[in-house]
Protein backbone atom coordinates (compact mmCIF):
# COMPACT_ATOMS: atom_id res chain seq x y z
CA UNK A 1 0.00 0.00 0.00
CA UNK A 2 1.36 3.39 -1.01
CA UNK A 3 0.22 7.00 -0.83
CA UNK A 4 2.09 9.48 -3.03
CA UNK A 5 1.57 13.01 -1.76
CA UNK A 6 1.87 16.12 -4.00
CA UNK A 7 4.23 14.64 -6.58
CA UNK A 8 5.21 17.23 -9.18
CA UNK A 9 4.75 15.84 -12.68
CA UNK A 10 3.43 17.10 -15.99
CA UNK A 11 0.24 15.60 -17.40
CA UNK A 12 1.86 12.98 -19.60
CA UNK A 13 4.41 11.94 -16.99
CA UNK A 14 1.73 11.65 -14.31
CA UNK A 15 -0.20 9.18 -16.47
CA UNK A 16 2.97 7.15 -17.09
CA UNK A 17 3.56 7.10 -13.32
CA UNK A 18 0.03 5.77 -12.72
CA UNK A 19 0.64 3.04 -15.30
CA UNK A 20 3.94 1.96 -13.76
CA UNK A 21 3.02 2.26 -10.08
CA UNK A 22 -0.42 0.64 -10.19
CA UNK A 23 0.52 -1.90 -12.85
CA UNK A 24 3.70 -2.80 -11.00
CA UNK A 25 1.91 -4.16 -7.94
CA UNK A 26 2.14 -7.88 -7.20
CA UNK A 27 -1.31 -8.82 -8.47
CA UNK A 28 -1.82 -6.11 -11.10
CA UNK A 29 -0.30 -6.13 -14.57
CA UNK A 30 0.18 -3.74 -17.47
CA UNK A 31 -1.66 -5.72 -20.14
CA UNK A 32 -1.15 -3.27 -22.99
CA UNK A 33 0.69 0.01 -23.48
CA UNK A 34 0.55 1.85 -26.80
CA UNK A 35 3.48 4.07 -25.78
CA UNK A 36 5.87 1.16 -25.34
CA UNK A 37 6.74 2.20 -21.80
CA UNK A 38 7.36 5.88 -22.56
CA UNK A 39 8.11 8.12 -19.59
CA UNK A 40 5.55 10.65 -20.88
CA UNK A 41 2.31 9.72 -22.65
CA UNK A 42 1.30 11.54 -25.84
CA UNK A 43 -2.17 12.36 -27.13
CA UNK A 44 -3.78 9.21 -28.49
CA UNK A 45 -1.76 6.96 -26.17
CA UNK A 46 -3.39 4.48 -23.83
CA UNK A 47 -2.56 1.70 -21.42
CA UNK A 48 -4.60 -1.17 -20.01
CA UNK A 49 -4.27 -2.38 -16.43
CA UNK A 50 -5.45 -5.83 -15.36
CA UNK A 51 -6.68 -5.72 -11.78
CA UNK A 52 -6.21 -8.11 -8.94
CA UNK A 53 -9.13 -10.45 -8.14
CA UNK A 54 -11.78 -10.13 -9.47
CA UNK A 55 -9.72 -9.81 -12.65
CA UNK A 56 -10.94 -7.03 -14.96
CA UNK A 57 -9.29 -4.71 -17.46
CA UNK A 58 -9.15 -0.93 -17.05
CA UNK A 59 -8.31 1.16 -20.16
CA UNK A 60 -6.92 4.64 -19.49
CA UNK A 61 -6.19 6.75 -22.54
CA UNK A 62 -5.65 10.29 -23.74
CA UNK A 63 -8.23 11.63 -26.19
CA UNK A 64 -6.44 12.70 -29.36
CA UNK A 65 -8.16 16.06 -29.94
CA UNK A 66 -8.30 17.94 -26.63
CA UNK A 67 -6.22 15.62 -24.48
CA UNK A 68 -8.98 14.61 -22.07
CA UNK A 69 -8.86 11.38 -20.07
CA UNK A 70 -10.66 8.35 -21.55
CA UNK A 71 -11.84 5.56 -19.23
CA UNK A 72 -13.03 2.16 -20.49
CA UNK A 73 -13.77 -1.02 -18.56
CA UNK A 74 -14.43 -4.65 -19.27
CA UNK A 75 -13.64 -8.28 -18.49
CA UNK A 76 -11.27 -8.89 -21.41
CA UNK A 77 -8.98 -6.69 -23.52
CA UNK A 78 -7.12 -8.31 -26.44
CA UNK A 79 -3.63 -6.77 -26.36
CA UNK A 80 -2.49 -8.51 -29.54
CA UNK A 81 -5.28 -6.91 -31.57
CA UNK A 82 -5.63 -3.76 -29.46
CA UNK A 83 -9.36 -4.14 -28.92
CA UNK A 84 -11.97 -5.40 -26.52
CA UNK A 85 -13.14 -8.98 -26.74
CA UNK A 86 -15.54 -8.40 -23.85
CA UNK A 87 -16.41 -4.87 -22.71
CA UNK A 88 -19.03 -3.64 -20.28
CA UNK A 89 -21.71 -1.90 -22.33
CA UNK A 90 -22.13 1.07 -20.01
CA UNK A 91 -18.57 2.05 -19.15
CA UNK A 92 -17.83 5.79 -18.89
CA UNK A 93 -16.42 6.28 -22.40
CA UNK A 94 -19.11 4.32 -24.20
CA UNK A 95 -21.93 6.18 -22.44
CA UNK A 96 -20.51 9.62 -23.22
CA UNK A 97 -19.93 10.80 -19.65
CA UNK A 98 -19.06 14.52 -19.27
CA UNK A 99 -17.68 15.34 -22.76
CA UNK A 100 -19.73 13.56 -25.45
CA UNK A 101 -19.49 16.42 -27.95
CA UNK A 102 -15.74 17.06 -27.85
CA UNK A 103 -14.55 14.11 -29.92
CA UNK A 104 -15.14 12.65 -33.36
CA UNK A 105 -15.40 9.13 -31.91
CA UNK A 106 -18.45 9.12 -29.64
CA UNK A 107 -17.71 5.68 -28.22
CA UNK A 108 -14.39 6.93 -26.83
CA UNK A 109 -15.37 10.21 -25.20
CA UNK A 110 -13.36 11.68 -22.34
CA UNK A 111 -14.53 11.67 -18.73
CA UNK A 112 -12.16 14.28 -17.29
CA UNK A 113 -10.42 17.36 -18.61
CA UNK A 114 -8.13 19.29 -16.24
CA UNK A 115 -8.67 22.73 -17.79
CA UNK A 116 -11.54 25.07 -17.08
CA UNK A 117 -11.58 26.27 -20.70
CA UNK A 118 -12.63 23.39 -22.97
CA UNK A 119 -11.80 24.50 -26.50
CA UNK A 120 -10.05 22.80 -29.40
CA UNK A 121 -7.96 25.93 -29.90
CA UNK A 122 -6.68 25.71 -26.31
CA UNK A 123 -6.26 21.96 -25.94
CA UNK A 124 -4.56 20.24 -23.03
CA UNK A 125 -0.83 19.79 -23.56
CA UNK A 126 0.94 16.69 -22.27
CA UNK A 127 3.80 18.84 -20.94
CA UNK A 128 1.44 21.00 -18.84
CA UNK A 129 2.89 21.02 -15.34
CA UNK A 130 1.06 19.99 -12.20
CA UNK A 131 1.02 17.84 -9.06
CA UNK A 132 -0.69 14.58 -8.23
CA UNK A 133 -1.84 12.56 -5.25
CA UNK A 134 -2.11 8.81 -5.78
CA UNK A 135 -3.09 6.02 -3.42
CA UNK A 136 -2.76 2.45 -4.66
CA UNK A 137 -3.12 -0.92 -2.97
CA UNK A 138 -2.92 -4.37 -4.46
CA UNK A 139 -6.20 -5.47 -2.93
CA UNK A 140 -8.42 -2.37 -3.01
CA UNK A 141 -7.49 -0.44 -6.17
CA UNK A 142 -6.33 3.13 -6.65
CA UNK A 143 -7.45 6.75 -6.57
CA UNK A 144 -5.82 9.73 -8.29
CA UNK A 145 -6.11 13.52 -8.10
CA UNK A 146 -4.06 15.73 -10.44
CA UNK A 147 -4.08 19.53 -10.56
CA UNK A 148 -2.79 21.60 -13.49
CA UNK A 149 -0.35 24.36 -12.43
CA UNK A 150 0.23 26.73 -15.34
CA UNK A 151 -1.35 29.88 -13.82
CA UNK A 152 -2.92 30.97 -17.11
CA UNK A 153 -6.45 31.26 -15.72
CA UNK A 154 -7.46 27.82 -17.03
CA UNK A 155 -6.02 25.56 -14.31
CA UNK A 156 -8.33 22.72 -13.36
CA UNK A 157 -8.22 19.33 -11.66
CA UNK A 158 -9.22 15.76 -12.39
CA UNK A 159 -10.05 12.71 -10.31
CA UNK A 160 -9.98 9.03 -11.29
CA UNK A 161 -10.65 6.05 -9.04
CA UNK A 162 -10.99 2.27 -9.32
CA UNK A 163 -12.22 0.54 -6.16
CA UNK A 164 -13.06 -3.07 -5.40
CA UNK A 165 -16.67 -3.60 -4.36
CA UNK A 166 -16.99 -5.44 -1.05
CA UNK A 167 -19.87 -7.67 -2.10
CA UNK A 168 -23.01 -7.79 0.05
CA UNK A 169 -23.93 -11.00 -1.80
CA UNK A 170 -22.26 -13.09 -4.47
CA UNK A 171 -23.57 -11.39 -7.59
CA UNK A 172 -20.79 -13.06 -9.59
CA UNK A 173 -23.09 -16.10 -9.63
CA UNK A 174 -26.15 -14.08 -10.73
CA UNK A 175 -27.88 -14.50 -14.11
CA UNK A 176 -27.04 -10.89 -15.01
CA UNK A 177 -23.47 -9.70 -14.65
CA UNK A 178 -22.06 -6.59 -13.00
CA UNK A 179 -18.52 -5.30 -12.61
CA UNK A 180 -16.49 -6.28 -9.58
CA UNK A 181 -14.76 -2.88 -9.53
CA UNK A 182 -16.50 0.47 -9.10
CA UNK A 183 -15.22 3.50 -11.00
CA UNK A 184 -15.21 7.14 -9.98
CA UNK A 185 -14.16 10.21 -11.94
CA UNK A 186 -14.59 13.95 -12.13
CA UNK A 187 -13.06 17.32 -12.91
CA UNK A 188 -13.45 20.99 -12.12
CA UNK A 189 -16.02 21.54 -14.86
CA UNK A 190 -18.36 18.64 -14.03
CA UNK A 191 -17.75 17.89 -10.36
CA UNK A 192 -17.55 14.39 -8.91
CA UNK A 193 -19.20 11.22 -10.19
CA UNK A 194 -18.45 9.09 -7.16
CA UNK A 195 -19.91 5.74 -8.26
CA UNK A 196 -20.06 4.29 -11.76
CA UNK A 197 -20.91 0.62 -12.27
CA UNK A 198 -20.06 -0.27 -15.85
CA UNK A 199 -22.81 -2.84 -16.48
CA UNK A 200 -25.62 -0.67 -15.07
CA UNK A 201 -27.58 1.02 -17.86
CA UNK A 202 -29.91 0.64 -20.79
CA UNK A 203 -29.86 0.93 -24.55
CA UNK A 204 -31.81 3.95 -25.82
CA UNK A 205 -32.62 3.66 -29.53
CA UNK A 206 -34.32 7.07 -29.56
CA UNK A 207 -31.22 9.09 -28.65
CA UNK A 208 -29.45 11.46 -31.02
CA UNK A 209 -26.13 10.60 -29.41
CA UNK A 210 -23.78 8.25 -31.28
CA UNK A 211 -25.95 8.23 -34.40
CA UNK A 212 -29.49 7.17 -33.51
CA UNK A 213 -28.48 4.94 -30.61
CA UNK A 214 -26.89 5.32 -27.25
CA UNK A 215 -25.70 3.18 -24.40
CA UNK A 216 -26.97 5.16 -21.42
CA UNK A 217 -25.46 4.66 -17.99
CA UNK A 218 -27.93 4.28 -15.14
CA UNK A 219 -26.89 5.21 -11.61
CA UNK A 220 -28.36 2.64 -9.25
CA UNK A 221 -31.32 4.24 -7.51
CA UNK A 222 -30.12 2.91 -4.17
CA UNK A 223 -26.55 4.17 -4.50
CA UNK A 224 -25.32 6.17 -1.53
CA UNK A 225 -22.02 7.83 -2.56
CA UNK A 226 -19.56 8.17 0.30
CA UNK A 227 -19.41 11.59 1.94
CA UNK A 228 -18.05 13.17 5.08
CA UNK A 229 -17.66 16.51 6.80
CA UNK A 230 -16.25 18.06 9.93
CA UNK A 231 -18.48 17.46 12.94
CA UNK A 232 -19.86 20.87 14.07
CA UNK A 233 -20.56 19.67 17.63
CA UNK A 234 -18.31 21.61 20.01
CA UNK A 235 -17.57 18.46 22.03
CA UNK A 236 -16.06 16.68 19.04
CA UNK A 237 -13.38 17.63 16.55
CA UNK A 238 -13.76 14.71 14.16
CA UNK A 239 -14.79 13.82 10.63
CA UNK A 240 -17.70 11.35 10.46
CA UNK A 241 -18.01 9.71 7.04
CA UNK A 242 -19.71 6.86 5.22
CA UNK A 243 -18.68 4.21 2.71
CA UNK A 244 -20.10 4.29 -0.81
CA UNK A 245 -23.09 1.94 -0.98
CA UNK A 246 -23.45 0.51 -4.48
CA UNK A 247 -26.57 -0.73 -6.28
CA UNK A 248 -27.15 -1.77 -9.89
CA UNK A 249 -29.95 -1.60 -12.46
CA UNK A 250 -28.94 -5.15 -13.39
CA UNK A 251 -30.83 -6.33 -10.31
CA UNK A 252 -33.95 -4.13 -10.36
CA UNK A 253 -36.90 -5.73 -8.59
CA UNK A 254 -40.62 -5.56 -9.42
CA UNK A 255 -40.99 -2.43 -7.26
CA UNK A 256 -38.41 -0.64 -9.41
CA UNK A 257 -35.72 -0.72 -6.72
CA UNK A 258 -32.12 -1.45 -7.70
CA UNK A 259 -30.62 -4.05 -5.38
CA UNK A 260 -27.65 -3.09 -3.19
CA UNK A 261 -24.62 -5.17 -4.19
CA UNK A 262 -21.88 -3.91 -1.85
CA UNK A 263 -19.75 -0.99 -0.73
CA UNK A 264 -16.24 0.50 -0.84
CA UNK A 265 -14.33 3.30 0.92
CA UNK A 266 -11.50 4.37 -1.41
CA UNK A 267 -12.71 7.96 -1.84
CA UNK A 268 -15.21 10.25 -0.14
CA UNK A 269 -16.96 13.44 -1.24
CA UNK A 270 -15.98 16.20 1.18
CA UNK A 271 -19.01 18.28 2.21
CA UNK A 272 -17.29 20.44 4.81
CA UNK A 273 -17.28 23.66 2.85
CA UNK A 274 -14.94 26.19 4.46
CA UNK A 275 -14.39 23.91 7.47
CA UNK A 276 -11.74 22.03 5.51
CA UNK A 277 -9.03 23.28 3.21
CA UNK A 278 -7.14 21.91 0.23
CA UNK A 279 -4.64 19.25 1.37
CA UNK A 280 -6.07 18.92 4.89
CA UNK A 281 -5.55 15.50 6.49
CA UNK A 282 -8.24 13.46 8.24
CA UNK A 283 -6.64 11.46 11.06
CA UNK A 284 -7.73 8.56 13.23
CA UNK A 285 -7.76 8.66 17.04
CA UNK A 286 -4.07 7.80 17.13
CA UNK A 287 -3.08 10.66 14.83
CA UNK A 288 -2.44 8.53 11.73
CA UNK A 289 -3.59 9.90 8.40
CA UNK A 290 -6.66 8.19 6.94
CA UNK A 291 -7.83 10.56 4.17
CA UNK A 292 -6.38 13.63 2.43
CA UNK A 293 -8.91 16.30 1.42
CA UNK A 294 -8.29 17.72 -2.06
CA UNK A 295 -10.39 20.70 -3.12
CA UNK A 296 -8.39 23.40 -4.84
CA UNK A 297 -11.69 24.34 -6.50
CA UNK A 298 -14.94 23.71 -4.64
CA UNK A 299 -16.50 22.10 -7.75
CA UNK A 300 -14.39 18.99 -7.14
CA UNK A 301 -14.10 18.39 -3.40
CA UNK A 302 -12.90 14.91 -2.52
CA UNK A 303 -10.96 13.01 0.12
CA UNK A 304 -8.65 10.17 -0.95
CA UNK A 305 -8.02 7.27 1.38
CA UNK A 306 -4.37 7.00 2.44
CA UNK A 307 -3.90 3.23 2.77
Amino acid sequence: MTFDDAIQADYGTMLADVRDKVGGQANWTIKDDSSGGAAQLAKGDYFVLTSSTPTEDIYIGVESDLGGLVLQHGPAWDAANEQWTDRYQFDPAQTGQNYPTYTTDFAESAVAYPKTNVDVDFAMQMADSGSYWLDYTDEKGFQLYWQREIADGDDGELFLGVGKVNRAWDYTAADEREAGWALGFGDTNNGLKAVHMSASGWFNNNSNYNGNNRYEHHVGNNDQPAHGHVNPDAAFDNYPLTNSVVSSRQYRNVEGEDTVIGDFDNWVEDRSGSSTGHKDEVQDAGGAGVYTVLKRHSNLSIALRMD
